[in-house]
Formats: structure tokens, C-alpha cells, sequence
């Protein structure tokens, strides 16, 4: 009889119908990586972020959005997480800031915490991948993080295009005192279009 049971049970999960899991309308090349803020020694508050730039006509809800980093030096996964709750929607030609702190806990230029699931520094070297329920939407790679200021793709091409944050040389350091943000002295422009490149 518990045998029978245990059947039933088994039989009627397997009938239930999957779960929805939230995809982002999204194309290759929608949305760009424009800036990445590591954590720098000593720590000023800032923290780390990880901007991505809303290329597409249409506004986007970011839920299920998948960020994952990959170890250049031995290709292996350093961090994956989704966009789970908080502020999600951006609208076209906005900018998106994922950022290394607490869910409910960040800061005004933040519009995502990811702590709860990835708490660690960025790897020195890796490629940020941005996927949509398993499609690749935007792929960058930095070797290098600077000890200070912000690895900004440039703000001489407007608006962001995917294309062009795939080339080495459309990137800098940005260390420039940004007085223009309701943060003062923050450096990089987290949310906001990026200094050009010299």
C-alpha cells in the first residue's frame, strides 16, 4: 500500500505543469556591458558594479537576466548570479547598475544587490557574459581591473553598441572625481553615460 502510494505521489508530480521560470525579452546585442567597478585597497564605500547599457527600442524587465563571469586564466566559472527582485524595469537607452551589495541594501545608484549570491571580489581577468533564459546576449572581456577608478567603455560611441564593447581599445580607466552625482566624488559614472576614452 505505501508502495502504491509512493507511485501516486510520483505520478501526480510529474504531471504538474513546470515552473515559469521569467524571461527577459531580449535579442543579441540588446543590452551592453559598459563599466565594471572592482573592489579597490583601501575600500572608499563605493563597492563593485557591473553596468549594462538597455540598447534596444523597448523597454526591458530584467527579472531572470543571468550575469556570469569566467576566469580568463584557467576558464573556469568565478560568479553567476540572476536578477531576482528589487527595481528590474529599464527603459531604452538606460542604463542598469548591478552591484556587489545586500538586496534592499543598496545604494542610489544600484539598482540590483547581488551579495545574497555572489559575495567575493571580481577576478582580475574574465569574461562577463549577460544571458536571457540560455541565449547569449552580450559578451565582454577585460584582462585587467584597475586598483583605482572604474574599467569604462567609452563614452565617444553614443549610444553603446555590442559590437564596439568587444574592442580592447574602446576601454579605460576612468579615475576622474565625478561631482555631478548625488554621491560626490564617486568615481565612474554608475547609471549615466561614460567619460570618453583619451
Amino acid at each position: 500500500m505505501r508502495a502504491i502510494l509512493c507511485a501516486l505521489l510520483l505520478a501526480g508530480a510529474c504531471s504538474r505543469d513546470p515552473l515559469d521560470v521569467p524571461c527577459p525579452q531580449v535579442d543579441p546585442g540588446d543590452l551592453v556591458v559598459t563599466e565594471i567597478r572592482p573592489a579597490q585597497d583601501p575600500e572608499p564605500g563605493y563597492g563593485e558594479w557591473i553596468e549594462i547599457y538597455n540598447a534596444s527600442a523597448h523597454g526591458v524587465d530584467l527579472t531572470g537576466l543571468r550575469v556570469t563571469l569566467t576566469r580568463l586564466v584557467d576558464g573556469t566559472a568565478a560568479a553567476s548570479f540572476v536578477v531576482r527582485g528589487g527595481t528590474t524595469d529599464v527603459n531604452p537607452g538606460e542604463y542598469y547598475v548591478l552591484g556587489r551589495f545586500p538586496a534592499g541594501d543598496e545604494p542610489d545608484y544600484v539598482q540590483y544587490g547581488y551579495a545574497d549570491d555572489y559575495d567575493d571580489d571580481l577576478p582580475s581577468g574574465a569574461a562577463v557574459d549577460v544571458i536571457a533564459c540560455g541565449t547569449l546576449i552580450d559578451r565582454m572581456i577585460y584582462r585587467s581591473l584597475p586598483s583605482e577608478g572604474t574599467y569604462s567603455f567609452t563614452g565617444d560611441i553614443d549610444p553603446p553598441e555590442d559590437a564596439e564593447n568587444d574592442v580592447e581599445d574602446d576601454w579605460c580607466v576612468d579615475v576622474v572625481e565625478d561631482v555631478d552625482t548625488p554621491t560626490m566624488g564617486i568615481r565612474g559614472t554608475p547609471g549615466r553615460k561614460n567619460i570618453p576614452c583619451a
